[in-house]
């Protein structure tokens, strides 16, 4: 009787230990399935992706890449000397405010040994003509001061004007003396005479004296044939 009632205790006991952790293992069980069919899909659904990613970079590489057998050898080591060019462009920084400042430094430095160019002159013709004597100034007629022209030619034998200051010529000039002797002034001198404020004009066909402020108009000799050649100023 002892034996049964043993029995019978341990039978409750054990019926009391599964009604009460029972119900925990079973969740515990569950649990524990449950994450091992999620760990268990997760692994299967990164082996697709995996896959996937594979497949598409062997796609992506078979697209990219293009046969080089057609390309020469010459053209091959172009090829790679492009490639080690890039490659040390990208190691080296471009330091793109250096080469600012240096542009600006050699332009700066350009600018200063630059010279200003002088101002350019510009040829003026006496306008009118005048002639003059001893005493009045040669040079351009800017008309204030008046100015005695001192750059004349003469269109009838191509020669330059030459003046002879203080003299006048003598009444037996002609046409053969100032041919011979013109532009030589010691030799025309021999012809001429000593004047003082007169001032003695001619070329190789034409001669005239004159003392004071004179148009070339009034000179009926010479009127149509002198002309200024014209002055830098």
């Amino acid at each position: 009787m002892a034996d049964d009632s043993d029995l019978e205790d341990l039978d409750e006991l054990l019926q009391e230990a599964e009604s009460k952790y029972l119900p925990e293992n079973e969740d515990s069980g569950k649990a524990k399935a449950s994450c091992a069919t999620s760990i268990s899909s997760g692994a299967n659904r990164h082996d697709v992706n995996a896959s996937k990613d594979q497949k598409k970079e062997a796609s992506e590489k078979s697209a990219g890449k293009k046969p080089l057998s057609f390309l020469s050898e010459d053209d091959l080591d172009f090829l790679d000397e492009l490639d080690r060019d890039s490659e040390s462009l990208d190691k080296e920084p471009v330091q793109m405010g250096a080469k600012r400042h240096d542009k600006a430094g050699e332009a700066s430095a350009a600018a200063a040994d630059t010279v200003p160019e002088p101002p350019t002159k510009s040829s003026r013709q006496c306008f009118p003509l005048v002639l003059g004597g001893a005493n009045d100034r040669l040079g351009y007629n800017s008309r204030n001061p008046v100015g005695c022209c001192d750059n004349m030619l003469c269109i009838k034998c191509d020669f330059k004007i030459i003046s002879i200051d203080n003299h006048i010529w003598q009444e037996d000039c002609d046409y053969l003396f100032f041919r011979n002797y013109s532009p030589e002034i010691p030799a025309l001198k021999k012809k001429a005479s000593y004047r003082k404020g007169s001032r003695a004009y001619c070329c190789q066909c034409q001669w005239t004296s004159v003392k004071e402020v004179t148009s070339l108009r009034s000179v009926d000799n010479v009127s149509r044939i002198w002309v200024c050649r014209k002055h830098m100023c």
